[in-house]
């Protein structure tokens, strides 16, 4: 069987390889109106399942407003995938090629799709061509509404989105998901209280940023599009990253290097919420949570501006050890006999990433956020160490 041997390799080399579970949509109706039907949800479920258990990286990619696509099929795919235990999921807009079906005005029609256009992101620049100068941009269209998706609902999705980009992705608060697993409870209903919740006044300059930019970034007239950028000085606001980003990853890097303590705090309040719900909540497991957040929000401290820094804290529960656990130990067996104080260091090999990095893209929000395009965010994360002893 094929899926077993990917698996076992995967299982031999330690996580190394990671697994795809790309599915698009569960939704039948969207899966039958872009012709594929072989999608199975149980097979994916057993994919995410077995590789859980070897250890095995796992991500799947969602498209929003595919034809017959809905705010309520979005959620429910989204749903699936995570509940299969897949330890990314990368969320898309509609991107319509040219030369495809999807892109025929038939198919516009028929499903009332609304499209908008933007710049690719990286694709611009100044060229020459038969010795002339040329400015130029490669443009996409997106399909941003259909006739069972408003486009207030695409909004709301992009919204989820972006929770899920900060909040589950990467492992992030890999702490607070692996509480939420161990006690039976939905990791999606927390992403759901996140979405439903208001959003903390210190959070809301990175989120209304993410709103504002969602809109803004898409053009209803191509030829406009492409009148703006062959203006002088608009290619270069491409290329200097004032325009043309990755949104979602720009507000994810945004939110690890200036909002993480306020984000540690929106997800404490609502991971409050999901417990109470469930009737589990107790002084202790937020005892251990508090203590969660503060392990998360240091070891993502001073990762490119005063890397020099040590910082520390002192601990009740050993974090580490917990991560490191079997899924079936419970945080209550991670408690210290007695308080012990942890240093938050970089190794020599991360210092030397950074600086190699910084060396060559600068420290703004924009080179930061180049970096982060090349470099998983987990492995400049400092380590746990015990004051007065070596790297635990």
């Amino acid at each position: 069987n094929q899926k077993e041997r990917v698996l076992e390799v995967s299982r031999i080399v330690d996580g190394a390889l990671r697994l795809s579970g790309s599915v698009q949509s569960l939704d039948p109706g969207v899966l039958e109106n872009i012709k594929r039907t072989n999608i199975d949800a149980q097979d994916l479920f057993d994919l995410g399942l077995k590789a859980a258990e070897v250890g095995a990286n796992t991500y799947s990619e969602i498209i929003l407003a595919l034809p017959g696509d809905s705010l309520k099929a979005h959620l429910s795919t989204v749903k699936t995938v995570m509940e299969a235990g897949f330890n990314n999921i990368y969320l898309f807009q509609l991107m319509l090629l040219p030369g495809t079906d999807m892109a025929t005005d038939d198919c516009k029609r028929r499903f009332a799709m609304e499209t908008r256009y933007r710049v690719l992101p990286r694709c611009y620049g100044h060229f020459e061509v038969l010795g002339d100068p040329v400015v130029a941009a490669e443009i996409e269209e997106i399909c941003v509404s259909n006739a069972t998706l408003s486009y207030e609902d695409y909004l709301e999705a992009r919204r989820l989105h972006l929770l899920v980009t900060i909040f589950y992705n990467d492992g992030v608060f890999e702490t607070l998901l692996k509480v939420i697993r161990q006690m039976g409870l939905s990791e999606f209903r927390w992403i759901e209280i996140l979405l439903q919740s208001s959003i903390p006044p210190a959070l809301a300059p990175l989120f209304e940023s993410f709103e504002t930019a969602t809109r803004e970034e898409l053009w209803t007239d191509k030829s406009g599009l492409e009148a703006f950028v062959r203006q002088p000085g608009n290619v270069e606001k491409y290329i200097d990253g004032e325009l043309g980003n990755n949104l979602l990853f720009s507000h994810k890097t945004q939110a690890i290097t200036t909002y993480f303590e306020d984000l540690a705090e929106f997800a404490r309040d609502t991971m409050q919420t999901l417990l109470s719900e469930a009737d589990c909540d107790s002084e202790e497991l937020f005892h251990f949570m508090d203590e969660a957040l503060r392990f998360h929000c240091l070891r993502a401290s001073h990762l490119f501006v005063g890397i020099e820094q040590t910082p520390s804290e002192t601990f009740d529960y050993d974090i580490q050890a917990y991560l490191a656990s079997d899924q079936d130990q419970g945080y209550e067996t991670f408690k210290l006999p007695a308080s012990r104080k942890y240093n938050f260091v970089l190794d020599a090999t991360q210092i030397a990433l950074i600086e190699r990095n910084i060396g060559i893209y600068g420290t703004s929000p924009v080179s930061i956020s180049r970096i982060l395009s090349k470099v998983h965010v987990k492995k400049l994360f400092r380590h746990a160490t015990l004051d007065g002893s070596g790297m635990l």
